[in-house]
């Protein structure tokens, strides 16, 4: 009975040894738990051998004739180390280390991988503690230290972990480490079983993908390219830095959907990058598109901006041929589209010129031209390109005009003057031509730009204008009317000669000068100040009215009198949008002995009243006496005279009028008087008794005293009134 029981004992220990060992062919990456369980049958094989020998030698000392079980035990001794021997064949021929160790750490059993890994031999690593192997860094406090305490205290029953070695030849050695306790009936670790797996190449090898990752996302960065990646299985995306940074998203990689990327995307560019992104997977295709390029769309970013993002993408596929992601980079070619289009508006703008413009290199020869250039000189593009400007030169300009213009622009300096150039047909044209540099990136100058501006009709129609200018002169300074031209500030611009003569005043001393200029005094017919904003010059500036047959009375000098004129002022407007005038041509006419003439007229007629007055008051009252005194009271008040003498003269001693009066000054009877003053006319009265009596009185002045001679030959007196 009981050699049945360990036969079957022994039987069912290897079969489980057996299929243990297939297990573990089959499933390398169960090996750690395989090994483990392995080690803890071996040792309960061994155990049990021990008790079946101590069994077996009492039963053969008790049943020496049982041979039968004897030899069923020793065919399940024989098939129980074969088992062992497959284990351990298994143990020392595994691809990955495997260390057997004691609860302390002593190194019982290593296989020759680990040996390998390590660079020891068997005999120097058994009998090692463990942290022995570690890097002099770890061994200080490693976690495989914490790991055998916790398999101890049996809070795990197995741990994974990354450990730093020290190859015999002192190089690091990586390692995957996973341990596991092999425990007894009782729960008590018996030993340690660890498999170590050599990963210093892979991680040298991540090491280099992660720098590889990080140049490459650092290249993106610095180029401002973005990267995408989209799988047509569940629409998923994935943005880098760049490219959520593209959107308006936070600069961080995201992971997203398809339709988060297409709500960025304005609306009328949606279905564009839709089809062909479609079409990458559309089967259909026989070309099978497998990628697209500088494919551009718009986005609107958060801020509301819209950005023109160019894209390129491509498709991966599977082993078997399916699709598996697209993988794609976007550069954001906003400032490049502007760029472009400020280009194409330059570019437009030199062919739809009026200018002339052409471009040469550093030695002059022509490169570009537009098209005003041939309609000014009448040479096609194709036969001026790679030649010289000297094809236009009309021998006109000498030797230093060409030094000077070289000297100018080699310095790096702005060129311009103007030029007299031969057309094709042989014709002379002028040109006003600017001519600058152009600086390469090490501003170096490397080509000439020259912009010509045709002034053959300038000069034809400043020619005309020139001769017109002098008939207008001829014809304004032969006027006797004063003419002044202003600009918009009323300041006076040129003026013809009967100005200077009518004002007194040279071109020169009234240039600059305007109507409110205080040292100009200027008056009413009125004798009322007239203020120089009220001059008809001023007002039609401000108002742009034109004005006639203004009266103003002009003050050359403050001593001399008043020079009147009649004024007209005309505005001249130009393309000005305030629609106000830019100058204005003021006319004027002297028109001073005018003035004088009508001032005797007036006075002439206020004295003809005055005698139609006298001859009604004789006739009426027939009083001689009284008829004096009104006469002699009115004509006091037409005289522009301010003193007035009375005397008496001998009718035959008129000739010696001036010397006598002169003489008669310091008699008593004389009486000087103002006849402003109250009581004029009473002292007059006073005086008129004695000169009626047997006098005479003098009036001395021209306009009064032929009046007085019409009232002394109408009363047969000799009464002459003198008046200074």
């Amino acid at each position: 009975m009981i050699d049945s029981i360990v036969i079957a004992v022994l039987t069912l220990t290897t079969i489980g040894g057996i299929i243990g060992i297939w297990r573990f062919r089959q499933r390398q990456h169960q090996l750690q738990h395989e090994l483990t369980h392995q080690f803890a049958l071996l040792e309960k094989q061994k155990h049990v051998l021990a008790v079946t020998r101590d069994a077996l030698h009492s039963i053969l000392t008790d049943i020496p004739d049982d041979l039968d079980a004897l030899a069923a035990f020793a065919d399940a001794v024989v098939r129980l180390h074969a088992s062992e021997a497959r284990f351990r064949a298994l143990f020392d021929y595994a691809p990955i280390g495997i260390l057997q160790a004691n609860i302390t750490g002593e190194l019982v059993y290593i296989n020759p991988t680990l040996e390998k890994i390590l660079g020891y031999s068997h005999c120097e690593l058994v009998g090692k503690n463990y942290y022995e192997l570690l890097h002099p860094e770890e061994q200080i406090e490693t976690s495989s230290n914490r790991l055998f305490e916790q398999l101890l205290k049996y809070s795990r029953n197995h741990y994974q972990t990354i450990e730093r070695y020290q190859h015999r030849l002192g190089r690091e050695i990586w390692a995957s480490l996973s341990i596991a306790g092999v425990r007894d009936v009782d729960g008590g670790v018996l030993f340690v079983v660890g498999m170590v797996t050599d990963i210093t190449e892979k991680r040298a090898a991540e090491a280099r993908l992660a720098h590889n990752e990080m140049r490459i996302a650092e290249a993106q960065q610095l180029a401002q390219l973005g990267y995408w990646e989209w799988h047509p299985q569940n629409d998923d995306m994935f943005w880098s830095e760049e490219f959520s940074m593209q959107l308006g998203y936070p600069c961080k990689p995201i992971q997203t959907h398809l339709d988060e990327f297409y709500q960025a995307i304005i609306a009328d560019d949606q279905q564009y990058v839709k089809y062909h992104l479609l079409a990458l997977l559309d089967t259909s295709n026989q070309e099978k598109i497998p990628h697209f390029e500088n494919l551009e769309f718009r986005v609107k970013i958060k801020d509301g901006k819209v950005k023109t993002l160019q894209s390129s993408g491509k498709l991966l596929r599977t082993y078997d041929d399916k699709p598996y992601c697209v993988i794609g980079t976007a550069l954001d070619i906003s400032e490049r589209k502007q760029t472009e289009l400020l280009l194409r508006k330059l570019s437009t703008a030199v062919e739809q010129s009026s200018n002339s413009i052409l471009i040469t290199d550093r030695k002059g020869i022509i490169q570009y031209v537009n098209p005003a250039f041939t309609k000014i000189s009448g040479y096609l593009p194709e036969e001026v390109l790679n030649r010289t400007p000297r094809l236009l030169k009309s021998g006109l300009m000498g030797i230093d005009f060409y030094r000077d213009l070289w000297s100018t622009i080699l310095r790096g300096d702005v060129w311009q003057g103007e030029f007299t150039n031969r057309h094709k047909s042989g014709e002379l044209y002028y040109e006003y031509t600017t001519i600058s540099p152009i600086r390469d990136e090490n501003q170096e100058i490397s080509h000439f730009l020259a912009v010509r501006e045709d002034l053959t009709a300038y000069r034809q129609a400043v020619e005309a204008l020139r001769n017109s200018e002098a008939r207008y002169r001829s014809v304004i300074a032969s006027m006797s009317e004063g003419v002044v031209l202003q600009n918009r500030t009323g300041e006076i611009l040129t003026c013809n000669q009967a100005a200077e003569s009518i004002l007194g005043l040279t071109e020169a001393q009234m240039a600059g000068r305007s109507s409110l200029d205080p040292a100009w005094q200027s008056v009413r017919e009125n004798g009322m100040s007239f203020p120089g904003y009220e001059h008809p010059a001023m007002v039609t500036l401000q108002t742009g009215l034109p004005f006639k047959n203004v009266i103003m009375g002009v003050y050359k000098t403050p001593q001399q009198d008043v020079t009147w004129i009649a004024i007209n002022s005309q505005p001249i407007f130009t393309d000005d949008p305030s629609h106000l005038p830019t100058a204005v041509v003021t006319t004027f006419t002297d028109i001073t002995p005018y003035k004088s003439a009508q001032k005797i007229l007036e006075k002439q007629k206020q004295l003809l009243d005055l005698l139609r007055r006298g001859l009604n008051h004789f006739m009426s009252k027939n009083d001689l006496l009284s008829t004096y005194h009104l006469l002699l009271t009115e004509l006091l008040k037409l005289t522009d005279s301010q003193l007035g003498f009375i005397s008496d003269i001998e009718e035959d001693q008129i000739h010696t009028r001036l010397l006598l009066t002169h003489s008669l000054r310091d008699q008593q009877f004389i009486t000087l008087f103002d006849r402003e003053k109250t009581g004029l006319f009473a002292t007059l009265n006073q005086l008129l008794q004695p000169i009626l009596q047997n006098g005479s009185v003098i009036i001395q002045d021209q306009a009064s005293a032929a009046w007085a001679q019409l009232i002394y030959q109408f009363f047969q007196s000799r009464i002459i009134i003198l008046f200074k």
